[in-house]
This record gives C-alpha cells, structure tokens and sequence, in this order.
C-alpha cells in the first residue's frame, strides 16, 4: 500500500496573453463561426493531487496496481465531485496489469465531474474520461503511451500521450 501527495502550483501562477489581429484575421474568425480571442490572464491557485495505491503479485510473472487519486483545489469550481464556493474534489481512478516487470496494460477513469447540461442550465451531468496505455521496459529505457478520452464519452477531444524516460543509473 502507498501513499502519495504532491502540491502544484504552490505560490500561484499568473498566466497573461495578447492578440494583436489584423482586421482580416478577425473577419476569418467570424467568418467560420469562431469568437474572436482577446487578451487576458489567468491565475492558476495552488492544488493538492493525493493518491493511495495498492501493488501486488500474481504468481510470479504478473502484477497488479490500482490507484485513487483526489485532486484538491481552491478554485471553487461546481463542477468537481464535492465542491463548494472555495473548494473543489476531483478524482480519478486506475488499474495496472503488469508481466515480467516489462509490460504494463494501463486502464483508467479521470475527469469524473459534475457539469452543466447543454440544455438545462439548473440541471448538472455527470461526465468522465476514460483511458487507456500501456508501458514497455528495455533495459534503463522505458516508453509509456497513453489514449485519453477513449470513446469520446466527454467533450474534449482524444489526446494521444507519448512518454520516453531513460534512466541514467545501472541497476
């Protein structure tokens, strides 16, 4: 069993852009049904991702992973799991299943919220995203992929994750 705890964005980030468009560029944006995009900021409050995990074996060949993590912010939004006017729970959920410590099957569930329904502004849809990947050691090299929003069961789009990670140290 593991215990895990990590603390982003701990003294606020404060993101700010601009546009500068021609008169031609807002007349493409229009013309295809896009707002026009202003300049503005943004402030990113600190939050706090926990996980509990639970590892173990299978004979000797297999082993198995499941994960609970609960992302914890101020922003107040309504849309996490618990929330209120300062606070907001979001979760997410997976299960690894592994063979000789080379190949992992990944499963997971994120994104588990609680949104406005298109039609009905006083009425909340519960929404999430599922995913899978899957992770590949050789030697101190090890690549992890990953298909977010498998099935398009929310609105954001599908997002393919590439991770490659080499370990400088000889075990």
């Amino acid at each position: 069993l593991s215990l895990g705890a990590m603390v982003r964005d701990i003294t606020t980030t404060f993101n700010t852009w601009s546009f500068d468009l021609s008169e031609e560029e807002k007349e493409v944006f229009q013309s295809t049904g896009n707002e026009v995009p202003i300049s503005s900021s943004e402030i990113t409050l600190p939050r706090l991702i926990a996980g509990l995990a639970y590892q173990g074996q299978i004979g000797s060949q297999f082993s198995y992973l499941a994960e609970l993590d609960a992302n914890i912010s101020s922003y107040g939004t309504q849309s996490g799991v618990l929330s209120g006017k300062n606070f907001s729970l979001e979760a997410s959920l997976g299960a690894e299943l592994g063979y000789a410590r080379r190949v992992y099957l990944r499963l997971g569930i994120g994104n588990l919220q609680r949104v406005l329904n298109e039609v009905n502004a006083n009425k909340r849809d519960f929404e999430f995203q599922p995913n899978i990947g899957f992770g590949l050691v050789l030697g101190r090299l090890k690549l992890d992929y990953a298909l977010a929003n498998v099935g398009k069961i929310s609105d954001s789009l599908a997002s393919h994750i590439f991770s490659l990670n080499l370990d400088l140290a000889e075990k």
